[in-house]
């Protein structure tokens, strides 16, 4: 959905045709139902937007200024070459989401995502395989259980306007408003602090942090950039040698920190398990030692990365994620 939506129009003039297609009376009954209200049919023929107001009570629990022009814009969209059931039946896709009305030099247009909500958020709605139009009469069906079943456009728009402005107050609101908190905003939350989580632990033993950009390594940036990845703050890079393996003098020092806190928390298991391996302590201990810091300095780090990179990508993703809302 774009960011901005220009619209300037109340609505359009439709003539009904003598012999009228599917889409022409579908047309027809949209025109006829909405007359008076604000509305735009799509340049390509193939659906309609609509301009809506909130009612006052629900602009109060949003706590939003005077002077904030929030409205509901309604999209009703269809697509005439991906019909169903041999060719009966297009999907209608519904989109109901709350907008800001900014005055540009006479030009009307409509922000999405508007921030200056102070409380209570509209619920964003978007049903794709609810309703659909017969291509046989032009009218709108609601399909349940396989079953296709006449609705009206009005009553369309009156259920899912119902649900925008819902609240935790009925039933049908606070459930989907508590499916958005958890399958959206709570697991992004959680996605979001293990990747923070993992992203310290990287800068704990490179002495740098690691960050993943979502938004600039997927569509920004360029295959192998990696310059916004690892900051390049920090200790500089030193190295030194540890049995024969070069490792950074910080990787050293927080491993060697590392391994004397578990030392201290498993003292009895680490001395009896050396007392145990006394003829072959010395090698045991070299073999452990060097196996050990290159996972410490090569692998964990590689995994943290990776946990990183999908931590912040599913948290993004989620903020995005369709939820399938009983209508």
């Amino acid at each position: 959905m774009p960011g901005l939506y220009k619209s300037h129009r109340k609505h359009q003039n439709f003539v009904m045709p003598t012999n009228p297609t599917w889409i022409q009376t579908f047309n027809s009954d949209f025109v006829r139902t909405f007359r008076g209200k604000q509305f735009v049919r799509f340049q390509d023929g193939e659906g309609y937007s609509l301009v809506d107001d909130y009612p006052g009570w629900y602009k109060k629990q949003m706590g939003i200024d005077d002077n904030v022009q929030l409205r509901p814009l309604f999209r009703f969209i269809f697509y005439a070459n991906r019909s169903i059931e041999d060719g009966r039946y297009v999907p209608l896709i519904v989109e109901v989401s709350q907008t800001s009305e900014i005055n540009e030099n006479g030009i009307i247009k409509y922000m999405l995502n508007d921030s200056r909500v102070k409380r209570l958020k509209p619920v964003d709605v978007d049903t794709r395989d609810d309703f659909y139009i017969d291509t046989h009469t032009g009218k709108l069906v609601e399909k349940r259980k396989h079953k296709y079943t006449p609705v009206s456009i009005k009553n369309i728009y009156d259920r899912l306007f119902k649900i925008h402005i819902s609240n935790w107050r009925t039933p049908k609101g606070a459930l989907t408003r508590f499916k958005i908190f958890f399958t959206r905003r709570l697991l992004s939350f959680l996605s979001k602090s293990l990747a923070f989580i993992f992203s310290f632990s990287f800068l704990y033993i490179k002495g740098k942090r690691y960050k993943y950009d979502v938004i600039r390594e997927r569509y920004l940036s360029s295959p192998g950039d990696s310059e916004n990845r690892i900051t390049t703050s920090g200790p500089p890079p030193s190295d030194i040698d540890f049995f024969g393996y070069k490792v950074s003098v910080w990787t050293l020092f927080t491993y060697s920190f590392a391994v004397v806190v578990l030392y201290l928390f498993f003292m009895p298991t680490v001395n009896d398990f050396l007392l145990k391996s006394e003829p072959f302590s010395t090698i045991l201990t070299i073999a452990i030692a060097i196996l050990s810091i290159v996972i410490y300095d090569k692998i964990l780090p590689k995994a943290l990365e990776i946990g990183v990179k999908y931590g912040e990508t599913f948290s993004y993703d989620l903020k995005y994620t369709g939820i399938k809302i009983r209508i």
